[in-house]
């Protein structure tokens, strides 16, 4: 993890736009849209996206962080040749893993688990079918945290043997944001700051983060749940009337039968 302090730190840097996963879920849900564009065409194969379609993204942004930017490092790799890389690591795997259960395996093992339909008909009601949802779902899949609790370690390290294969040693920094500023500044080229490294508790503002997801999440579970039950009660009372209508019409036929 770390991310949280690493984009603070490369806010103090100087780069005023720094691309993180909480961009899309709460500063720009719009971009969801394009992210499953992109998880369409570079994973499965479904349409184009090259530099366009990343600069359309991406463009207006310095720096990026997080997933879902970390499932496609591959292709911005690519799409952004000259870009310099800081491959962000824990003191070791457990220490990562234990990160990790604080933060997105405590959050997305509730939304994601198999739990029967009443529960997929709640996260229907959340809006499981909005671009938001089918992107935070893609990136958790697609970033292997379903087999976390099997696989924790391996994911760890296999991402990290990963991004080191895809970037010349010149333009990779593998850091640890307890090292401080003096590597990262020497890296980027940037003067020391004269502020301390930012210190931020990741599980503390990821669960607010997701706390404050979750709370509008809740309310749209409870205004689509109102709506439908309003339009259950719209057509109920339309099936009444119309049965009471053909019942009222064929008692008339019926009487009019019999007066002839």
């Amino acid at each position: 993890m770390s991310f949280v302090a690493m984009r603070e730190a490369l806010f103090q840097l100087g780069y005023y736009d720094v691309y993180h996963g909480v961009a899309a879920v709460h500063e720009n849900p719009r971009d969801c849209e394009m992210w499953l564009d992109a998880y369409h065409a570079c994973k499965d194969g479904k349409g184009t996206f090259g530099r366009k379609e990343w600069d359309q993204l991406l463009g207006h942004c310095m720096a990026v962080t997080d997933d879902p930017c970390a499932s496609f490092a591959k292709e911005l790799i690519e799409a952004y040749p000259d870009a310099k890389v800081v491959l962000t690591v824990r003191d070791s795997p457990e220490a990562w893993c234990k990160s990790v259960e604080r933060t997105i395996w405590k959050w997305g093992s509730r939304w994601w688990a198999e739990r029967g339909i009443l529960y997929d008909f709640y996260l229907w009601l959340r809006g499981a079918n909005n671009p938001l949802f089918l992107m935070t779902k893609r990136s958790w899949y697609e970033s292997g945290f379903n087999e976390f609790p099997t696989k924790g370690k391996q994911l760890y390290l296999a991402h990290n043997e990963y991004v080191k294969s895809l970037v010349p040693e010149d333009r990779l920094l593998v850091f640890n944001v307890k090292e401080g500023w003096n590597p990262l500044c020497e890296f980027l080229g940037k003067e020391l700051p004269q502020t301390p490294f930012p210190k931020i508790n990741d599980s503390e503002e990821f669960q607010r983060r997701a706390e404050a997801g979750n709370r509008m999440l809740r309310k749209k579970a409870l205004m689509n749940g109102v709506k439908l039950l309003i339009g259950m009660g719209t057509l109920a009372a339309v099936g009444v009337a119309w049965a009471a209508r053909l019942k009222f019409s064929s008692g008339r036929n019926l009487r009019l039968s019999v007066l002839r």
